[in-house]
């Protein structure tokens, strides 16, 4: 694997950069680097499911919706970032899996998906993070460091 490389999936690649990023929203770099790959593999069920990639102006909607739905003001808000070792940008990022992971929980599982109270949502999410895993995980490589057993077919990126 290159340098900055810390997973790879299919062809695209999950930079260490990326990694750190969201290290500090989880408990360990292999955290972090099991949530990216299950965003990516989202991301590519998504486009293979023919469904569009959410647009910017739909992120922000959602965004500023639930910033104004979770926060009763910015100074808490800012502080939650801080809490979390959030970024407004690593915010969005995660709401914009959230919104693609949604749609693909209804189209497997039907329009109900989204709407299902937090323990069925919850049990809906895992079954479809384990159906994307049988999918993905022979196509997903990851560097010793950032390896994620149940998740990572090999230490190493394929061809590289």
């Amino acid at each position: 694997m290159g340098a900055n490389v810390a997973a790879k999936v299919q062809n695209h690649v999950i930079t260490k950069t990326a990694v750190s990023r969201f290290r500090g929203t989880v408990n360990s770099l292999k955290d972090a680097t099991r949530y990216l790959v299950v965003a990516e593999w989202v991301a590519q069920e998504a486009r293979s499911s023919g469904l569009k990639a959410p647009s910017r102006s739909k992120v922000e909607a959602t965004y500023e919706r639930e910033k104004g739905t979770l926060f009763r003001s910015e100074a808490k808000y800012r502080a939650f970032l801080r809490k979390n070792s959030l970024t407004p940008a690593v915010f969005r990022s995660k709401l914009r899996t959230d919104i693609m992971q949604g749609a693909l929980m209804d189209k497997i599982e039907g329009p109900k998906a989204t709407s299902l109270g937090a323990k069925a949502r919850k049990a809906a999410e895992i079954k479809l993070t384990k159906t994307l895993a049988r999918k993905y995980r022979r196509e997903t490589a990851c560097a010793p460091k950032y390896h994620e057993t149940s998740l990572c077919g090999s230490r190493t990126a394929p061809g590289s």
